[in-house]
């Protein structure tokens, strides 16, 4: 039997009198939070010589390059460096800001391209702040 999750505050008694506070630091928080763009440059290509190693990185803001200027600045692309230093990478990012996990689900499902050989996925902040059920 699947073990239920519970609200951590809720969880602990001595913490209820404190929700209210909680909530509304948590909401003034979300609303004063920088939204940052996200990396500019490609978001799919092929690099280095070798054999082919096909590749997708998916999920959410830290897919999406969010905190770097070009995406070759950011995580696929220095993951994607490195690999080249050894073989043919094809890649794709398949990511946005705030994505969940059910959403980049649905969004892979919709644009089928071709079979992976691997598959980098960053998710989980968004689903934590949506309130996504596992």
């Amino acid at each position: 039997m699947p073990r239920r999750r519970t609200n951590p505050v809720l969880a602990r008694p001595a913490l209820l009198p404190l929700a209210p506070i909680l909530y509304g630091q948590a909401v003034r928080v979300r609303r004063r939070a920088l939204v940052l763009p996200e990396a500019a440059g490609p978001r799919e290509g092929t690099v280095g010589t070798g054999p082919v190693l096909r590749l997708l990185m998916a999920g959410d803001s830290s897919v999406a390059g969010v905190g770097a200027a070009t995406m070759a600045d950011a995580m696929p692309g220095r993951l994607i460096a490195r690999l080249a230093e050894r073989r043919a990478v094809r890649w794709r990012v398949s990511a946005r800001t705030g994505a969940t996990t059910p959403a980049t689900l649905a969004a892979l499902r919709s644009d089928p391209r071709e079979p992976y050989d691997a598959a980098v996925l960053g998710l989980g902040v968004n689903d934590v702040t949506a309130g996504t059920r596992p």
